[in-house]
C-alpha cells in the first residue's frame, strides 16, 4: 500500500466540501506515513539490538516484522505479546532452552516506549480530526447547515473561517462530551496548521509536517537504541531451588513482587562475588531516582550472612517504569561484577 498526499489547492476556486476532502486525503497520507517510518525504525532497531547481542543469525525477515508489531503493542499484553513471540523466534534460531524470554521481553519493551507513544500520538489525531471532518447527526434538522461546505476559500481569513466553523458545528453535534473537547480543538488547530500549509503553500515538502510534529519521539527512541546493549538473560535457579524472575550470567538474580500500591525487587548475588555489599544499596538508590525518576526508594542493607537485599519502591508506578528500573538494576550488577 502506497499512499500520496492530495493535490495542492487554489484559493478563489477552492469550497469547503473540497477543502474538507483534502484535508481527510492528507490526514490519511500522514498517519499512513507516520506509522509506516515509526514500524520501520523500530524494525531496523530490532535487527541491530538482536544482531549486536550475536543472537540474530537465524531470524528471518518475517521473524523481524512480527516482533516489530508484538513491541509496538500498547496495553498490559504487550509484555505476553512479545515474550510469545521471542519464544517462537527462539525455537527456530536455536537460542537454547534457558533463554529467559520474558526478561528479554521487558528490555525490549522498555527501549521501544517512545516508539509506542508516536503510535498512540497517531492514533490521537486521527481520531479527533476524523470525528471533526465527518458530517454531524443532528436531532433536530434544523441545526444543520451547510455554509462551513458552500464556503469559497480566498484567502487565509476564510481558512480561518472555515476552520472555526468546522469546530463548532462540530462542538454543537454533542458527538463528545464536554470535558473532552480540549483535546479535540487541540488536535485540530495543530492539524489544520500543517494540512493548510502543505495544501496552500507552494514548495512545502510533503513530509515536513511529519517530521515536525513526530521527529521529538525519533531522536529519543534513536537515543535509546543507541546504547542499548541487549543483556541475554537465562532462566537461573537459586540455591533454594527457586527459579528467579530475571537473572543475568554473572549468576545475579532478581525476583519482582508486584504489589496494587507499590513494588519491590528482590536481588541475590551470589556468595563467590567478594565486594562491600553496603555500597550497593546507596549506589542503586543513586540510579533509580535518576531513571526512571522514582523518589521513594528503599533498600534494605544485606545482613551479614546473607548476599539477599529487597529494593522497594513506594511511587505510583507503571509496568514501563518497572520494566526500566529492572534494566537499570541488570545493567549495574553486570558492570559491576
Amino acid at each position: 500500500m502506497d499512499l500520496r498526499p492530495p493535490p495542492k489547492l487554489i484559493f478563489g476556486v477552492t469550497r469547503g466540501a473540497r477543502l474538507s476532502q483534502a484535508m481527510l486525503e492528507y490526514l490519511n497520507w500522514e498517519c499512513f506515513e507516520a506509522e509506516s517510518r515509526n514500524r520501520e525504525g523500530v524494525r531496523t532497531a530490532l535487527r541491530q539490538i538482536i544482531f549486536e547481542s550475536g543472537h540474530g543469525g537465524e531470524v528471518s525477515e518475517r521473524d523481524l516484522d512480527r516482533l516489530t508489531e508484538a513491541t509496538l503493542t500498547i496495553g498490559s499484553f504487550a509484555i505476553d505479546r512479545i515474550t510469545r513471540r521471542l519464544e517462537s523466534i527462539g525455537s527456530t534460531a536455536g537460542w537454547g532452552e534457558t533463554a529467559d524470554y520474558r526478561a528479554i521481553a521487558h528490555q525490549l519493551h522498555s527501549v521501544t516506549g517512545q516508539a509506542r507513544k508516536l503510535k498512540n500520538s497517531v492514533a490521537q489525531r486521527r481520531k479527533c480530526v476524523k470525528a471533526i471532518l465527518s458530517k454531524p447527526e443532528f436531532t433536530n434538522k434544523n441545526q444543520i447547515d451547510g455554509t462551513w461546505e458552500l464556503l469559497v476559500i480566498k484567502d487565509a481569513g476564510s481558512i480561518a473561517e472555515w476552520t472555526r466553523y468546522a469546530f463548532k458545528t462540530f462542538e454543537k453535534s454533542g458527538q463528545v462530551k464536554e470535558r473532552f473537547l480540549t483535546t479535540y480543538e487541540y488536535e485540530w488547530d495543530a492539524f489544520t496548521k500543517d494540512a493548510i500549509r502543505y495544501l496552500f503553500v507552494p514548495g512545502i515538502p510533503d513530509d515536513e509536517a511529519i517530521k515536525s510534529r513526530y521527529d521529538k519521539y525519533i531522536d529519543i527512541f534513536v537515543k535509546e537504541i543507541s546504547k542499548t546493549n541487549l543483556k541475554w538473560v537465562t532462566e537461573f535457579v537459586t540455591d533454594s531451588g527457586k527459579r528467579a524472575d530475571f537473572a543475568i550470567s554473572n549468576g545475579v538474580a532478581i525476583d519482582l513482587k508486584k504489589r496494587p500500591d507499590h513494588f519491590s525487587f528482590i536481588v541475590t548475588i551470589p556468595k563467590n562475588f567478594e565486594t562491600n555489599f553496603r555500597e550497593i544499596p546507596l549506589a542503586l538508590m543513586d540510579l533509580l531516582e535518576q531513571k526512571p525518576g522514582f523518589k521513594y526508594v528503599d533498600i534494605s542493607q544485606p545482613l551479614a550472612d546473607t548476599h539477599q537485599m529487597t529494593v522497594e519502591i513506594r511511587d505510583a508506578y507503571t509496568m514501563e517504569e518497572i520494566a526500566v528500573a529492572q534494566s537499570e538494576i541488570l545493567q549495574y550488577f553486570e558492570k559491576r561484577f
